[in-house]
């Protein structure tokens, strides 16, 4: 079980990351591109964090200046952990298809 503990971390660490940018985007605000108002809720920066670490970006909400600096950050985030995380579950797949074969009844 020990062997697999690094996967189940990883969506952990995701989660944390996406509160974590979340908070700093309630902070720092977003900007709505229909009004052009500064958004704040907390709703509203869960969403981005999410579309911005899985580099989905619809456009309807944009950092303010000071809170670019954390989208640029998440979404390379959002390429070294889904990168990180797809590598670990092949090789844990493959690991469990190679114990499966050699146990045979």
């Amino acid at each position: 079980m020990e062997k697999y503990f690094a996967i189940s971390v990883i969506p952990i660490l995701m989660a944390v990351l996406l509160v974590v940018f979340a908070t700093a985007y309630n902070k720092y605000g977003l900007i709505d591109s229909q009004t052009r108002e500064t958004v704040r809720d907390p709703e509203s920066c869960l969403y981005f964090s999410v579309t911005t670490i899985t580099t989905v970006g619809y456009g309807d909400l944009i950092p303010t200046k000071k809170a670019r600096l954390y989208a640029c950050i998440e979404a390379l985030s959002g390429f070294v952990f889904f990168g990180i995380f797809i590598t670990m579950l092949v090789f844990t797949l493959s690991a469990i298809h190679q114990n499966n074969k050699g146990a045979k009844p």
